[in-house]
């Protein structure tokens, strides 16, 4: 009996992965799935390898370590909680061509949270199924699909599975049940038939071999020195070849069980005036409500959201269309635009395969319940508003949101606040202003005030580290044993946020139960316990903090050994850059590299949101100064358009004027690479060359006569002239 969409999961999971983990948290115990199933199996020969994890033991770090050493097909089972906080062990896994399978049932989030106030207006409260952590790991590497219900999940694990075996691409696999008009459906669970079909020996056997390879052949070894002439390693599969590997597996499927789906699907007239596009999560309601409703309005439903195909975008939407409405849930207002009318809009600059004709007007509609909540009439106040963006409450009323509210001088850093908030929650200190009028402003939002508070904090917290550990090395204390042991373990845990959580929390509770008899040190540590949580401490700044490094207080923080983070933003448009060339900023991120023991990221919230991410928990994990550089651009103008912001964050990072790069001391004292080049256009651009200079470089060694021919040649060539 399949009960749950973790059931199905399970089936799936069952039907052809080698390995299947399952991490379980207090809301949730997939594992019990696992377990259902498992039991009618009556030979253990016939199953594969099963690992329970918990969700506080960051449980992603193992998964991806395991799929790396193993190389097998690795299914896992979570809830979308646990994605946010993975995320730097999914740019791995990605980069190791891991086939791991992600299969996520889209957890439900409180409305009421530190976030509230930033938040567009709507929700008021209670728990509401939420797409944000798929969003913040859509751009991870990890291709993603969304299913509508749980059937759909089922189908679409299948083929997930088998398309991360055959492009060694690994995939995320979301549902949001709750939000289907068909919850109690009856499953047809026909993997027995499917499987074989989509998947074969040969198959892992091949994507094995490719993983050896990739692990054989580092980056540095392959383009920057390379000695060895045979050396080859397998490129990855372009998103065009996993699309295209989707679209094939998904015919395969058809044919074996009857049931159809293509990665972007249109439903509707042939000549509609308007479409609404939406991902396939939770929107299975949205689609009845216009199909029973209104005849003349088309409906476009993405099952694969990455990788994101603008071309085929572009051909399933009809040519008649006069208007996009793009219907996504945003419990949170993090950024100006939500993900997927970027993707819609930037389709339609699309440089490969242009849209023929007058580009469409795109809306950006934002719902904040599950996509049961929707109703007749929040499709017909969609297609009345003649709003660019606007927001569906609960009572079905569209909010207009302009976008002078959305991008204003007061409010120019909001996305990365949002971000920071949204990763740190109670952990989270920023010491100094946090609106961009006032990191230029008195001398309170400096960076030397507020390296010297945060300083005066670092240090309280020592001296506590301190008070523990003389405490529990006073023979002369009667301290009970559990006591000793969680006050110990914080002790030799306090840099790990999670573990000094965790023990900090047994000790606190300890401490409270002996409160009326507790002296001396104990007493102290007892009136300091705030100390026992690692805070997260950051300072943000502006661009103007770059015009004098060496004198002010970002030397400071960058020469320090203090565990202090900044965030810097730049808000000159690209197109801006060489209006005041005299008045040159400095480069903060190399300044700072050049001492050697600072993390250094460079991000853009608007190229890669995922990256951001990423950079925010490494530097918030780094034990020393961080440096995180943060670009956003910000046109002159109250009425700003998203293309104008995108074209000018994307002329930004791909011709290298504000390149998106990592640089991670820590990792050089494991013995790895510590620079990381993010920027994938910069990235081809740079192994395209270098395998230019490979290609070359081998037809000299394999025939010398070539070099000193064409040698000879260009020497006649400048002669003649």
């Amino acid at each position: 009996m399949v009960s749950t969409a973790f059931d199905a999961f399970a089936q799936a999971a069952f039907a052809s992965s080698q390995s299947i983990f399952a991490i379980n948290s207090p809301s949730s115990q997939p594992a019990s799935a696992i377990e259902r199933l498992s039991d009618k199996y009556t030979t253990s020969n016939s199953l594969p390898a099963i690992t329970t994890l918990q969700a506080n033991a960051d449980p992603f770090q193992k998964i991806q370590t395991f799929a790396a050493d193993n190389k097998e097909l690795t299914a896992v089972l979570a809830t979308s909680d646990v994605l946010l906080p993975a995320i730097p062990h999914l740019f791995k896994a990605a980069s190791q061509r891991s086939a791991i399978v992600v299969h996520v049932e889209a957890k439900e989030r409180d409305a009421n949270n530190h976030n509230s106030n930033n938040s567009s207006k709507g929700h008021q409260g209670g728990a509401v199924p939420s797409n944000a952590d798929l969003m913040a790991a859509r751009q991870t590497g990890f291709a993603v699909l969304t299913s509508d219900n749980t059937q759909t999940a089922f189908d679409l694990a299948l083929v997930a599975q088998a398309a991360a075996v055959h492009t060694s691409t690994p995939f995320l696999n979301v549902v949001n049940s709750t939000g289907s008009a068909s919850e109690k459906q009856q499953l047809v669970l026909d993997h027995q038939k499917a499987a074989p079909a989509l998947i074969s020996d040969k198959d892992l056997a091949a994507h094995k071999e490719r993983q050896v390879a990739v692990s054989q052949i580092s980056l540095s070894s392959l383009y920057l020195n390379p000695k060895d002439g045979d050396a080859t390693a397998p490129t990855a599969a372009s998103p065009e070849e996993v699309y295209s590997k989707v679209e094939e597996l998904l015919a395969v499927f058809k044919k074996q069980t009857g049931r159809s789906y293509s990665p972007i699907e249109y439903k509707g007239p042939a000549n509609p005036k308007t479409v609404f596009v939406s991902l396939a999560i939770g929107s299975s309601v949205l689609e009845q409500l216009i199909q029973k409703h209104q005849k003349d309005v088309g409906f476009i439903k993405i099952y694969l959201y990455r990788p994101w195909s603008e071309r085929h975008f572009l051909k399933a939407l009809p040519a008649s269309v006069e208007r996009v409405i793009v219907f996504e849930q945003a419990p949170a207002a993090l950024t100006a635009w939500t993900p997927l009318f970027l993707d819609v809009s930037a389709s339609f600059q699309a440089t490969e395969a242009p849209w023929q004709g007058q580009i469409p007007k795109i809306a950006s509609a934002r719902y904040r319940g599950s996509g049961a909540d929707l109703t007749e009439s929040d499709v017909k106040d969609a297609l009345a508003s003649d709003k660019s963006s606007f927001a569906i409450n609960p009572h079905h009323v569209a909010q207009a949101v302009s976008h002078s509210t959305l991008i204003q001088d007061s409010d120019v850093d909001t996305p990365y606040i949002q971000m920071l908030n949204q990763v740190f929650q109670d952990r989270l200190n920023i010491e100094n202003g946090v609106k961009a009028n006032s990191v230029w402003g008195s001398a309170q939002q400096s960076p030397e005030f507020g390296y010297g508070a945060l300083v005066t904090k670092v240090a309280a917290r020592s001296r506590f580290a301190e008070l523990v550990s003389k405490t529990v090395q006073d023979s002369t204390l009667k301290i009970s044993e559990p006591l000793r042991k969680a006050l110990t373990q914080w002790h030799l845990n306090r840099s790990d946020s999670k573990l000094a959580k965790r023990y900090g929390d047994e000790a606190i509770a300890l401490l409270q139960e002996a409160k009326e008899s507790l002296v001396g040190s104990l007493a102290e540590i007892n009136a300091q316990s705030a100390h026992f949580a690692k805070i997260s401490h950051w300072l943000i700044g502006a661009d103007s903090w770059a015009f004098d490094i060496a004198n002010s207080g970002v030397h400071h923080v960058i020469s320090s050994d203090a565990d202090i983070n900044l965030l810097i933003l730049d808000t000159e448009p690209y197109t801006d850059r060489t209006k005041n060339p005299e008045n040159r900023k400095k480069d903060i991120g190399l300044y700072a590299m050049n001492y050697g023991s600072v993390y250094v990221a460079s991000v853009a919230v608007y190229s890669s949101y995922s990256q951001v991410l990423h950079a925010l928990i490494e530097a918030d994990q780094y034990q020393g100064p961080s440096i995180v550089l943060a670009y956003l651009p910000r046109p002159d103008g109250e009425n700003v358009s998203p293309i104008t912001v995108l074209k000018e964050t994307k002329l930004a990072v791909d011709t290298g004027y504000w390149p998106l790069y990592r640089w991670n001391p820590a990792l050089d004292e494991k013995g790895e690479e510590p620079f990381r080049l993010d920027s994938e256009r910069i990235k081809l651009d740079l192994q395209q060359f270098l395998e230019r200079e490979n290609h070359l470089s081998l037809i000299i060694q394999q025939n010398p006569g070539i070099a000193r021919s064409l040698t000879h040649s260009i020497e006649s060539e400048a002669q003649a002239r």
